[in-house]
């Protein structure tokens, strides 16, 4: 961006083509909590820096998804209001978005959408099975039976 510069509202003068100023990109380092709901609509702090010294209306991305509100808190801190996941327990990179910049992911900037507690199927033995039953399968997966 170019700088223009006003002297007590009199003198002004922008700064050439060549010369632009930039400002360093967000970057989150925490999320808190760190697990919700996959219906949404969860409050999440999203901490960090280069949020804007004023509120520049940030917007928070959890996935690739915009959040349903984002709140500028400081330079530090935005609020989130989870958007809704399809899917679950997943983990998913949270990012923000500061004049056109946005956060590169990072490990400690995730959000799980449903509980890490619930169970979760990751394959099955038999993919086929007559209708009439009587016919036993094979679940893999974790967490069962808690």
């Amino acid at each position: 961006k170019g700088v223009r510069v006003v002297i007590d509202g009199k003198y002004a003068a922008s700064s050439p083509p060549s010369a632009l100023f930039s400002y360093s990109a967000p970057r989150v380092v925490a999320v808190t909590p760190g697990t919700g709901a996959s219906r949404g609509g969860s409050r999440i702090l999203v901490q960090g820096k280069n949020f804007g010294l004023t509120d520049s209306n940030p917007v928070a991305y959890v996935g690739h998804t915009r959040c349903e509100a984002t709140s500028w808190t400081d330079d530090a801190a935005v609020t989130c209001v989870t958007p809704q996941w399809t899917e679950g327990p997943v983990v998913v990179p949270v990012s923000v978005e500061v004049y056109g910049q946005r956060s590169t992911e990072t490990p400690d900037a995730v959000y799980q959408f449903g509980s890490a507690k619930a169970a979760t199927i990751t394959s099955l033995a038999w993919t086929r099975a007559p209708t009439d039953g009587g016919f036993t399968i094979t679940i893999f997966g974790s967490l069962f039976g808690r």
